[in-house]
């Protein structure tokens, strides 16, 4: 029992070290919330912030309002919602992947449509996270979207 118990004390205190060696990672991905619906826009916001790796440089409400701040913001990632008022987030996404090519597009949609998927990807997405996902796999998504940035030319 002893030695169950030491163990359980290691395992915890190692998992303590890698937290706080991850907390302490020197950069912080810096996200751009792109979305119209003001409940999904503060659950999106608490959830970047909650994470240690992402930093909230913005919320837009509209497609326009996010070319507008990926100029002032020059976020890595932008969550965009695909249904947008005024220009969609198809639009949207190949108007900023003309003018920013280094910033990288999470599509996010509560749809599941094949054809807004192939338009969305057409325009450069990185990925298409439908809203109904678990958090990880937006997580993973906004994770996999800066990777590629850092990978490009």
């Amino acid at each position: 029992m002893a030695s169950h118990l030491n163990r359980l004390r290691w395992l915890a205190k190692e998992y303590v070290l890698w937290s706080e060696l991850l907390v302490d990672f020197r950069f912080q991905i810096r996200v751009l919330i792109v979305e119209d619906n003001p409940m999904t826009q503060a659950g999106l916001r608490y959830f970047i912030q909650a994470n240690p790796q992402l930093h909230l440089v913005g919320l837009a409400p509209s497609g326009e309002k996010a070319i507008e701040f990926c100029g002032q913001s020059e976020p890595d990632v932008i969550v965009m919602d695909m249904n947008l008022p005024g220009i969609d987030g198809v639009v949207t996404t190949a108007a900023i992947k003309q003018q920013y090519p280094r910033v990288q597009v999470v599509a996010l949609s509560g749809s599941d449509d094949p054809d807004m998927m192939a338009r969305a990807y057409e325009v450069g997405v990185r990925s298409y996270v439908l809203k109904t996902s678990p958090p990880t796999v937006l997580l993973n998504a906004i994770w996999s979207a800066y990777f590629a940035r850092e990978t490009q030319t």
